[in-house]
């Protein structure tokens, strides 16, 4: 090399030293007061990293800033963002129009900001996208957070002999979601009619009928779940394409001469190397991704409506008017219809009624009634297995009985005596009575006996538990105790729960039925506080010894709804027209020395119905 190159080799050395020095002092102010961002070196160039949270999980990125004689030489771009994760983020607003200095180096400090926001923006857009997928998810299909990500699901689809349960990552969706590899599918044997074979047994064992042995019908029911996992090499499901009715017979222990038809849904399971021929996936485009339930869809074949129960516009007469929802195992409906005469006749009990109508039990209804994938005939019998109905009313035959004998009264559980023992446990400590089953069930209260009735209906493998709680045997802390329970009881069990009770159960709920004037409504309780004006809002204040001057003048702001809670004391606010923050300034203008305490909140569904009630008033 002659001299004249290598002292222009030297001088470029010499500039992009003092602009990365520049740059590193740069960086270093940028991020003194920062808890977020810290500095890095990497490809011979300096930048910053910074950890964004998901709440789900951490997401880790790297900024790289090079000096402008890179660019001019090696046509580098004088910012890099690099995302190791597999979330992705669109920072191409940075990257074509990079922040720079007077200087022309790059601004690390305009950049960061300029980050913030875009991060900010990114991760709302990104979340959106996921929740509006969870939405559609919950919607169809019983499913369940894994590990405490709320992006990492199991799912659970019935068929009428088994249950198939998926576990899916959906939180790098748009981008093709995985499967887990660890107890990726599990396939349950569904509860299989077996009451007459053990009537046989029975008959052939003691000689006797179970009616004449027992003196009345026997419920008998299975404690059994067989447990089947498919492990596979590969990193999704499985499909038993060779040997596929040999392990079928295996799995569900059928003899030979058994026909296989009831499972031959079990054939449209996916193995890896299958996964990418299927249409869905080859044409998979993140720009346009299908629904994640379009795939669960593609995987298994699932019958029309088989996972829900369903009713659409359904009557009874003149009682209750048009009556419909959706919904799956795993979910509660909360209904609260206020009757009349606190003390009416239960055979008169519209909710009651409703109650035997989506049994099968009665046909004087209009309407479509569905009931996992079984449409009802109409002004026919349609009683259906696997659907309870409880008041709390207890048989007088058990009432002097303990509650570990008494929940047996009329059941008879096959199977080991341990798994059983384990079942009945189970079943009373997810009501709250294992510990008192040494007490007599005519000490349990109304609500008790209602818990000793759903641990009964769960031995039985009810699919659809309706309840009916009187509106005034609930206190605060019963609700409270007693929708804890609500919410375990769905998840281990798998049930659909309906629920006919106070307020403070029934805003509880998945989904929520409120019957005014027998016209039947139905939402969630976001649904009904959208309702409020506000956006539901509410101020509540409490007032010190306020004059009479003040308090009228309080109460002639327009632009609220004030109920008095505790005469001349504690208001609650419903703000009707304006922004509660200019409420607030008029209260401290009219009322300020007077106010030792103010709250906001979002209303809750009393709320509502109080907020409703006073406008139908108001006209």
């Amino acid at each position: 090399m002659n001299k004249p190159a290598l002292n222009k080799l030297f001088r470029e050395e010499d500039v992009r030293d003092i602009e990365l020095s520049l740059l590193k002092s740069k960086i270093s102010k940028a991020i003194r007061f920062s808890e977020r961002y810290w500095m890095i070196y990497k490809q011979k160039t300096f930048g910053i990293a910074t950890i964004i949270d998901l709440s789900y999980k951490k997401s880790y990125i790297e900024v790289l800033f090079s000096p402008t004689i890179d660019k001019t030489q090696t046509q580098t771009s004088l910012v890099q963002i690099f995302t190791p994760g597999k979330t992705t983020f669109n920072f191409n607003e940075i990257l074509i129009e990079p922040d720079t200095d007077e200087d022309g180096l790059v601004s690390p400090q305009k950049i960061i900001q300029r980050l913030n926001r875009l991060i900010k923006k990114e991760v709302n857009y990104h979340l959106t996208i996921l929740n509006y997928e969870l939405e559609l998810l919950n919607e169809q299909f019983e499913n369940y957070p894994i590990e405490g990500n709320p992006y990492f699901r199991k799912i659970i689809v019935y068929f009428p002999n088994y249950v198939v349960e998926l576990r899916i990552n959906i939180e790098n969706y748009p981008e093709v979601p995985s499967l887990s590899e660890k107890d990726q599918l599990t396939i349950r044997r569904f509860i299989e009619p077996i009451a007459e074979k053990i009537r046989v047994k029975l008959l052939e064992r003691y000689g006797i009928s179970a009616f004449e042995r027992y003196g009345e019908e026997v419920h008998i029911y299975d404690d059994k779940l067989e447990i089947f996992i498919e492990k596979s090499k590969m990193p999704f499901i499985v499909k038993f394409k060779r040997g596929f009715e040999k392990r079928v017979r295996e799995l569900f222990k059928l003899k030979p001469k058994d026909v296989i038809e009831d499972y031959k849904d079990l054939k449209y399971i996916i193995k890896e190397r299958d996964f990418n021929k299927i249409e869905l996936i080859k044409n998979w485009k993140v720009e346009n991704a299908p629904h994640i339930v379009e795939l669960i869809e593609s995987i298994l074949e699932i019958m029309k409506n088989s996972q829900h129960l369903i009713l659409k516009n359904v009557s009874l007469l003149d009682k209750i008017h048009n009556i419909s929802f959706k919904v799956h195992r795993g979910q509660s409906i909360g209904i609260y219809y206020k009757l009349k005469e606190p003390n009416h006749i239960l055979a008169e009990n519209p909710i009651i009624e409703l109650f035997h109508t989506i049994e099968g039990r009665s046909a004087d209804y209009s309407g479509e009634i569905s009931v996992f994938g079984t449409k009802y005939i109409p002004n026919g019998y349609n009683k259906s297995e696997g659907i309870l109905i409880t008041t709390g009313e207890i048989d007088s035959k058990i009432r002097n009985m303990k509650i570990k004998k008494a929940i047996l009264y009329n059941l008879y559980l096959i199977g080991k005596r341990k798994s059983k023992k384990t079942l009945i446990n189970k079943a009373l400590e997810i009501t709250g009575l294992l510990y008192r089953k040494n007490e007599k069930v005519a000490n349990l209260t109304i609500l008790e006996q209602i818990l000793f009735s759903i641990s009964r209906a769960l031995l039985r493998r009810q699919s659809i538990i309706m309840v009916s709680i009187p509106l005034s045997e609930i206190g605060p802390l019963e609700s409270e105790q007693f929708n804890r329970y609500v919410e375990n009881i769905k998840q281990e069990f798998h049930v659909v729960l309906i629920i006919h009770g106070p307020k403070s159960i029934v805003s509880n709920c998945d989904k929520i039925i409120t019957v005014k004037d027998k016209q039947a409504e139905i939402g969630t309780i976001k649904h009904y506080i959208s309702k409020i004006p506000q956006a539901g809002e509410i101020i509540t204040i409490e007032l010190d010894k306020p004059d009479e001057v003040a308090l009228e003048n309080m109460l002639k702001i327009q632009t609220g709804i004030f109920i008095e809670e505790r005469k001349n004391e504690r208001y609650k606010i419903y703000c009707i027209d304006e922004n509660p923050n200019k409420i607030l300034v008029k209260l401290f203008e009219t009322i300020g020395d007077h106010m030792y305490n103010f709250k906001r909140h979002k209303a809750s569904l009393e709320e509502y119905l109080e907020f409703m009630e006073i406008k139908e008033k108001m006209g």
